[in-house]
């Protein structure tokens, strides 16, 4: 799936793609959210922990959690995600908001999933997590500011996919190819796994 974000008045455009497969059939514990605040974009992924229906379902809470709340206040959505995943299985999450007015981009994670921020096709720095489970064990997030340039992509990934696709080269590649290629090349049999990847574009 894949879509194009545009704000009236901005030359940049945000695309996006996601990939993902499920250990248990129509049950997968990883999901993940695009939310439009004004000028932010946030993207969320979110990872249940386990797998089946219980994963699942607490990836669904968290998500509808992080959907109530203004996207430009990371710390809002992990604190809403944390309260409301108490009562059923934990998750880890990763969340990304990126203005396109400003060419700017703030994420943070909590748990076992990954992000990265690729120039030119390679590697230019990656999200640092806290550790902890979201709705078991919770102490804050680790907010990274980053400049980013027309070109730029951020990936997102949950622990279903083996972090070694940070040694991927990724130029050339539209969203869409390059989320499907993370999944099929790097994602586990044995576990739900997700990619999201997020391209700035110019249009002039």
């Amino acid at each position: 799936m894949a879509g194009r974000i545009d704000i009236v008045g901005s030359s940049n455009v945000l695309s996006w793609a996601v990939a993902g497969r499920a250990k248990v059939s129509g049950y997968s514990g990883d999901g993940y959210m695009l939310l439009r605040d004004g000028e932010d974009i946030c993207a969320v992924v979110i990872d249940g922990l386990g797998s089946g229906a219980e994963a699942h379902q607490a990836a669904t809470i968290g998500l509808r959690a992080v959907q109530q709340r203004d996207c430009t206040s990371l710390e809002q959505m992990f604190a809403s995600a944390h309260e409301s995943l108490r009562r059923v299985r934990g998750a880890a999450m990763a969340v990304v908001s990126v203005s396109l007015r400003t060419m700017s981009a703030s994420w943070a994670a909590v748990g076992d999933v990954d992000g990265l921020h690729l120039r030119c096709g390679m590697p230019n720095g990656g999200l640092i997590q806290r550790s902890g489970t979201l709705g078991v064990a919770y102490d804050g997030i680790r907010v990274i500011d980053i400049a980013l340039e027309a070109g730029d992509v951020l990936v997102l990934t949950t622990d279903g996919v083996r972090r070694s696709y940070r040694g991927a080269p990724m130029h050339g590649h539209n969203v869409q190819a390059q989320a499907d290629t993370i999944l099929e090349t790097y994602g586990r049999p044995s576990d739900d796994c997700l990619a999201l990847v997020l391209k700035l574009e110019a249009t002039r």
